[in-house]
């Protein structure tokens, strides 16, 4: 993977960003992680400049509101695509383009995948959601299972959260570099293996420490910024990237974050904003 693209950086409730999801970009094809709570995700992606076409694979992490919805407005736009025989290839003006015929492939634990079905049928015209198993093809992945996505292996994992199932995964890259995911439910110590020595790990954030009062994290299964720079210093992950941030302050956010954390962590600290692209 060349780069992560942040769709979307906010918490469930976010005005000012929006929810967390992003993109992994490998050439000209990319991996969408999570797809947010709405129609919204397609102005992000347009803001990004991915077009639907690139869009090769989706990995779900669990099936929250706030993760899932935008998933079916892409279910939706792509089966549209494939009605319209225009799921066939990138923009005219991009040099690499693909053969006719191409499917998506969608990843997530049982229950998400459930979930995915579900609401495609109920909401979705029988013309949409008929695509689904034919060319819309939903994977149901395991705990530790190792799949090949982009030419990268990612072994998927179950974060053992709080509230609903969610997974996350640990991207070994052709490079060497890794990258891990956990979602937006704290890390599990029967998942620090995974972690341990990561070069980035996104990490839910929902709040500073000095919030925690107000905010209640550990009442809704999320953490502190202080938190999570605590286990990475433990981990001795490299650069840490949090998001699932519920501060509303899109001018502020981001000083706030590293100031108060800069002497708690020794790696690298991104705090992103929508749209922000980290190099890998």
């Amino acid at each position: 993977m060349e780069e992560i693209i942040f769709l979307g950086t906010g918490s469930a409730s976010s005005v000012n960003f929006y929810n967390s999801c992003f993109a992994l970009r490998k050439g000209n094809e990319y991996m969408l992680v999570d797809g947010g709570g709405g129609k919204e995700i397609f102005m992000q992606l347009a803001k990004a400049k991915i077009s639907f076409k690139s869009i090769r694979h989706i990995f779900v992490t669990h099936n929250h509101i706030d993760h899932i919805i935008g998933v079916i407005w892409i279910i939706r736009k792509i089966a549209i695509l494939m009605k319209d025989n225009k799921y066939d290839g990138i923009e005219e003006d991009d040099k690499v383009g693909y053969d006719e015929g191409v499917d998506i492939n969608i990843y997530a634990a049982a229950e998400t995948i459930d979930a995915i079905r579900i609401l495609s049928k109920l909401t979705l015209a029988k013309t949409q959601s008929d695509f689904i198993d034919k060319r819309i093809i939903l994977n149901i992945v395991k705990d530790r299972e190792c799949i090949e996505i982009l030419e990268e292996d990612f072994t998927f994992y179950d974060v053992k959260a709080k509230k609903e199932k969610q997974y996350g995964f640990k991207l070994t890259m052709k490079n060497g570099k890794i990258l891990v995911c956990n979602g937006d439910e704290p890390c599990a110590e029967e998942n620090f293996d995974l972690l341990q020595n990561a070069d980035y790990l996104v990490h839910e954030a929902f709040c500073l420490d000095s919030e925690k009062e107000e905010k209640e994290p550990y009442k809704k299964a999320h953490v502190t910024a202080k938190d999570v720079c605590d286990i990475a210093n433990r981990l001795n992950i490299k650069n840490l990237i949090l998001f699932h941030i519920s501060s509303e302050d899109a001018l502020g956010r981001k000083e706030k974050y590293i100031s108060e954390n800069e002497d708690h962590y020794n790696g690298n600290l991104f705090i992103p904003n929508d749209l922000e692209r980290i190099e890998l």
